[in-house]
């Protein structure tokens, strides 16, 4: 057995060694992906949609003013253009989403929510309330600790070519890392010229720009 096959079965073995630290991390990452994923799917179920189609009206509802298209989806959720194409098919031959020209540009098509799916977006948005409020009763030390760690993870993830879309102060160009001795602000943005507190951290910046591996 090679050490990769050891390696992901650990992961997910109910008694990993207690000295695998690694594998117990993964194995609760694990488990969290898990359930995040349950409590979506069951909320898409209960609207008559698949995950997919969820995600989308629910990023339409927030996002859809910046003028949203197939392939904005496509490279937000890192899935191929036909992919999304048929879901938006599908959501449109429900009367959930329409397609219009640009305003700006008449050769690009955008999508835009009816109220159908407008209404249908913003009870499908309360899917995190149950996870958020545990997120919610933690220590704010923890959660700190916890957003920096999972921004790291996201970076070096995207680093190794396996996340294509991170939008992260952790992936771009502007992030310096520990710049100051402030053990509250660390880090300096480049763009905004100013500290930035460990609370201010950003999972998906508009203003991103992303950092060269080199860089």
């Amino acid at each position: 057995m090679n050490r990769r096959k050891r390696l992901n079965e650990s992961a997910f073995e109910s008694s990993a060694p207690p000295h695998d630290l690694d594998a117990r991390v993964l194995a609760a990452l694990e488990r969290l992906t898990h359930a995040l994923h349950k409590i979506l799917w069951d909320a898409a179920w209960d609207e008559r949609l698949s995950a997919s189609q969820a995600q989308f009206l629910i990023y339409l509802l927030y996002h859809g003013q910046e003028g949203v298209g197939v392939r904005q989806l496509a490279q937000r959720f890192d899935l191929q253009h036909s992919t999304v194409s048929d879901s938006v098919t599908a959501l449109e031959a429900k009367e959930y989403l329409r397609r219009l020209r640009s305003e700006s540009d008449g050769r690009a098509v955008i999508l835009q929510l009816t109220e159908k799916g407008r209404q249908t977006a913003e009870r499908l948005a309360c899917w995190t309330d149950a996870v958020r409020s545990q997120i919610t009763s933690l220590q704010m030390s923890a959660k700190i600790s916890f957003l920096g760690t999972m921004l790291d993870l996201i970076a070096g993830l995207q680093q190794a070519g396996l996340i294509s879309v991170a939008k992260t102060c952790t992936t771009c160009h502007f992030f310096e890392r520990d710049k100051y001795a402030d053990r509250e602000a660390p880090h300096y943005c480049r763009l905004l010229q100013q500290p930035l507190k460990l609370v201010e951290l950003r999972v998906d910046c508009p203003d991103h720009q992303l950092r060269s591996i080199e860089g």
